[in-house]
């Protein structure tokens, strides 16, 4: 057939090239974005991508929770710290004083031949101590012992005793028929609480088991042990102590004694236990005592 005045030839394919391949029926052929429109799903980059932002959001939740979870931590840790600062306070007990004297604020039974009654306002030896914590916790006296050192009652020289018997209870009730050394308890529970930086005094009666002491004088030397419920001891003494006895000849009287024996033969002796008792390196008397020492003086 011949060809069409203003057409151009077909152009034969070149060689090593593939023929372009018609779009299969049924199809569409694909149509290039609009301008102005966003692209496909899946091909955004940059953080406005849904997966950046699911991502951010995820990190800022797992963010918000661990710092919710370290502030719910503070106060149990906080709990924890004051409970280790409160376990490592500890009181540290120090006397600052220690006397001792006649207390007339005993009770015991007084006796007479046929009848027996309870009475109080009875004298006989005390021990004071004053005590100061100066530690960072609390110091709590639980248990006081008492070493006894010496014990022993004096010779009546042939006096007799008064129309009643007095039996007196101390606190610390010492056997006469035991021999020294050995130690006593108190009788009654002890809880003694110092707080921290305070001063306090407590009072320890000590004297022969009322049902062992006899009419005469009796005295004792004896060293105090306070011990703390966190385990530490804190010791005192040696004391000398008194009790006045039943012997209407030979009593304390104000500062001082009253001595007028049946027989003065046994004073020299009672001079020396005294004296021997004086001379313990230190040794702190009661009031008594040194009275006691003072009145045998004469009979030395």
């Amino acid at each position: 057939m011949p060809r069409q005045q203003g057409t151009n030839p077909p152009v034969p394919p070149q060689q090593g090239t593939n023929p372009p391949v018609p779009p299969q029926q049924g199809t569409n052929p694909p149509v290039p974005p609009q301008q102005g429109t966003n692209p496909p799903v899946g091909q955004a980059d940059g953080w406005r991508a849904p997966s950046t932002v699911i991502s951010l959001a995820a990190a800022a939740i797992s963010l918000a929770a661990l710092v919710l979870s370290i502030i719910a931590l503070v106060p149990a840790f906080g709990s924890a710290e004051t409970a280790k600062t409160e376990s490592e306070r500890k009181g540290v007990l120090e006397v600052t004083a220690v006397s001792a004297r006649f207390t007339d604020k005993l009770d015991g039974v007084e006796k007479s031949t046929d009848v027996e009654k309870k009475v109080t306002g009875l004298s006989g030896p005390a021990v004071d101590i004053s005590v100061r914590n100066r530690g960072s916790g609390s110091a709590i006296i639980t248990k006081v012992t008492v070493n006894v050192v010496r014990s022993e009652s004096l010779a009546t020289c042939g006096g007799t005793g008064g129309d009643l018997g007095v039996a007196v209870h101390y606190a610390v009730e010492i056997p006469l028929s035991k021999k020294p050394p050995f130690t006593k308890a108190t009788t009654e529970e002890v809880r003694f609480d110092v707080k921290s930086g305070e001063n306090d005094r407590f009072s320890l009666t000590i004297g022969p088991d009322a049902e062992e002491a006899s009419m005469a004088p009796w005295i004792g030397v004896v060293t105090i042990r306070l011990h703390d419920a966190d385990g530490s001891d804190l010791d005192i003494g040696p004391l000398a102590l008194v009790s006045a006895g039943n012997d209407e000849h030979f009593y304390p009287s104000g500062f001082s004694w009253k001595i007028n024996p049946v027989s003065s033969s046994c004073m020299p002796n009672n001079a020396r236990t005294v004296e021997e008792v004086m001379q313990i390196p230190g040794i702190t008397a009661s009031k008594e005592f040194a009275a006691l020492r003072r009145a045998l003086r004469p009979y030395r």
